[in-house]
């Protein structure tokens, strides 16, 4: 058993690539306490586990109030408001800045591209996706409604091969656009 964070598909995407379950939570069932936050709406972790029974034993232990440490969790917990940092998020910062080489090709494109959206369009997509969550959880509602069960693939497409130890970001870029 593990425990995933997933903003992004952290754990359901290993999970469907490697034969395991990953569970991403409803948001707010386990806290995040103690987990490096990334973006209040899409910080999540949950269980990872060979099997349904092991995840669903795993997020049985996870699930559940933190006495209020975690302030996203919905239940009206009493908590400080606004946003908190930690000396995780501190530690990490300071290790983006000493030590960037150390990230994944991945990470320093993803890191790029964060960067040139910020700097050309500011905050426009994020408010664009904010205002649709709303929209698409009302579709999503009313499709559910209507099944017992979703059964979906947990990921479109295959996992890449893993890239060379010496790749770099310039030669990641070239290869993509070949």
């Amino acid at each position: 058993m593990a425990v995933g964070g997933d903003q992004g598909g952290s754990i359901r995407n290993p999970s469907g690539r490697c034969g395991i379950v990953g569970l991403k939570p409803t948001f707010g069932l386990v806290p995040y306490t103690g987990a490096f936050p990334m973006e209040f709406s899409l910080d999540c972790v949950g269980p990872m586990a060979r099997t349904v029974h092991d995840a669903a034993l795993l997020l049985e232990v996870m699930a559940g109030s933190d006495d209020g440490l975690d302030y996203r969790q919905p239940q009206g917990l009493q908590a400080e408001s606004g946003y908190q940092v930690t000396g995780l998020q501190k530690a990490f910062a300071q290790g983006l800045k000493t030590r960037a080489n150390d990230l994944s090709v991945d990470m320093k494109i993803a890191a790029i591209k964060g960067k040139y959206l910020q700097d050309n369009y500011h905050d426009e997509f994020y408010a664009k996706a904010s205002n649709l969550v709303w929209k698409l959880r009302r579709v999503f509602d009313e499709a559910l409604a209507k099944v017992d069960v979703l059964i979906m693939p947990t990921t479109p497409k295959k996992a890449r091969p893993l890239p060379p130890a010496k790749m770099t970001v310039k030669s990641n870029a070239q290869k993509e656009r070949a």
